[in-house]
Formats: structure tokens, C-alpha cells, sequence
């Protein structure tokens, strides 16, 4: 595929049926799951319908989750992470004091932060292994990149630490907080309340774009194409290559798109991208060459 303004996003389909906001979406065997403020756990499969399938109900917001395997962690509103196996509920803990913002997967183990601040690692059963305070505020996204944790938050800084959850090294980038982490090639790149991406090389040189009017809640590496989309509270997501050069916006009044915030985004096989939102819906692209 062309790279530059050669370019082309293709709208596909709106996806119906959350009864709230749609917050987090993870890919599945086939297709993928999304969760959010309904609580639903909903699997889609594009390659046979556009109607979702709701697998179970958490009862209460979803903030964040990992599928590993046949297991969904959901990580809630209400301070707990929540197990499916299946689709039945396994076990579910309260693993932090306030909003449970990330699962991630970390070598046969689970990480999670949360809004008290503090990194946990679990065993696959939600079983506790090691505990640290890491800041005094909310802990919002976590990449393992390089052979360590990145994590940010609301101290608008990204802290690494290795494997064993020692901190290694502190970048300051924001005064405000950064709900978004992720890496393309050898770059780190974060965003957050300011609206701005930034991008973080690996002598941790800093380098800011003016990306979006209000917060960014999400930044996806097309790595085949090393390009990056970023989700945003003003109702858009944008398309960048990764020195910063804008291609392309999805808003409402060209690509059909969202009419609120939109909170997260998947790449999925096939060049296909989907998007959700507070509006309930999720939206599904293709990208293709526009030669």
C-alpha cells in the first residue's frame, strides 16, 4: 500500500446494539470484543454478520480488558477486575482502590493500574503476586516495549520499569495526563488531555504535534504501513505517518463517523480498522491505495 496521501480510508459499516458508551475493544480467535459503560462483553465476527453476540454481563462500567486465550479480563469502574472463562464468570477481585484503566498481558502473568496509582502483577487466575505504589495518581495505559514497562498517567510522565516492577527511568512529558501509550519502529508515542501527540525516540528526545481540539484516548500503530491512528474527545480520528505528517480525518460530516468521543480503535486482519464511541456505535474501515 502507497504511503503519503496516496492513502484511502473506505468506510465499511456501523455496528449497532450497546445500549452505552463503548469504551475498550480487544481482538478475539474470530473477530473481536467490545465492553463498555452497559457492561455487556459483545463478540463481533465480520467475516459472518454485522449483529454482535453478547458473550456476558459484567453489571457494572467497563474501563479496560485483555482476552488471553479462551479467558476475558475485564477491568471495571468499580475498583475490580473481573474473570470469564468461556463466558462464565471464574473469579473477580478488587484489585484496585479506584477505576481499574488497564489488563495487560505480562509473560504468563497479568499487570494492572488503576486510579490509585499502584501496579499489581496477578497470576492467570487473579491471584495477587507483587503490589508497588508507583505514583500518587491514576495510572492510565502501560505498553511493554524494549524489554520493559512504559506507564502513564495522570502525572503526565511515563515511567519504566523493568520485568520485576523496579523503576528504571522517569521521562516528564505533559502537565497534563496521558490516557495513551504505544510504539511504531523505535519510537515511542503518547497523547493525553493536551490533545497533543508526542513522540519519544529512544534518547528520549521529545518531539510535539498539535494533533487534536480536545483529549486523545487512543493511539493505534498500523505497523504494516507505519502509520499511526489516534481517537479522540473531538469526535475524530486522525491518520498520521510516523514523522507526524497528517493524511487523513474521520469525522462525521465526510466519513460517516462518529457523533461523540471516540474512545478506542483495533486494527484487524485484512486492513480492516474499527473505532468506538460514546455514541454507542462502532465503526468499521478498510484501508486501501488510492492509485
Amino acid at each position: 500500500m502507497g504511503i503519503g496521501t496516496k492513502v484511502q480510508i473506505n468506510f465499511e459499516a456501523q455496528l449497532l446494539g450497546h445500549p452505552g458508551a463503548i469504551y475498550c475493544m480487544q481482538p478475539a480467535y474470530k473477530g473481536f470484543y467490545s465492553c463498555g459503560a452497559d457492561g455487556w462483553l459483545v463478540h463481533w465476527d465480520l467475516s459472518t454478520s454485522n449483529d454482535g453476540v453478547r458473550i456476558a454481563t459484567a453489571g457494572q462500567a467497563v474501563y479496560s480488558m485483555l482476552v488471553h486465550e479462551d479467558t476475558c479480563y475485564l477491568g471495571t469502574y468499580s475498583q475490580q477486575i473481573i474473570g470469564l472463562r468461556n463466558g462464565e464468570l471464574f473469579t473477580k477481585v478488587n484489585a484496585h482502590n479506584k477505576g481499574v484503566f488497564f489488563v495487560k498481558e505480562a509473560n504468563g502473568y497479568l499487570l494492572s493500574g488503576g486510579g490509585d496509582g499502584f501496579l499489581c502483577i496477578w497470576n492467570l487466575e487473579l491471584q495477587l503476586v507483587k503490589r508497588i505504589k508507583l505514583s500518587n495518581n491514576a495510572l492510565r495505559c502501560a505498553l511493554w516495549f524494549n524489554n520493559k514497562w512504559h506507564i502513564a498517567g495522570a502525572d503526565g510522565a511515563v515511567f519504566i520499569v523493568n520485568a520485576d516492577l523496579d523503576l528504571q527511568h522517569t521521562i516528564s512529558v505533559s502537565a497534563q495526563s496521558i490516557f495513551a501509550i504505544t510504539a511504531l519502529g523505535n519510537d515511542l508515542f503518547v497523547g493525553g488531555r493536551d490533545a497533543k501527540i508526542v513522540k519519544i525516540d529512544a534518547d528520549f528526545n521529545l518531539q510535539f504535534w498539535d494533533a487534536h481540539l480536545l483529549h486523545i484516548h487512543a493511539l493505534l500503530p498500523i505497523v504494516e504501513h507505519n502509520l499511526l491512528l489516534s481517537t479522540s474527545m473531538d469526535k475524530t480520528c486522525r491518520l498520521w505517518t510516523s514523522e507526524g505528517q497528517l493524511l487523513k480525518v474521520l469525522d462525521a460530516n465526510k466519513y460517516g463517523a462518529h457523533l461523540s468521543s471516540v474512545n478506542d480503535a483495533l486494527s484487524l486482519p485484512n486492513n480492516t480498522l474499527v473505532t468506538c464511541s460514546d455514541d454507542k456505535s462502532i465503526m468499521v474501515y478498510t484501508l486501501s491505495d488510492n492509485n
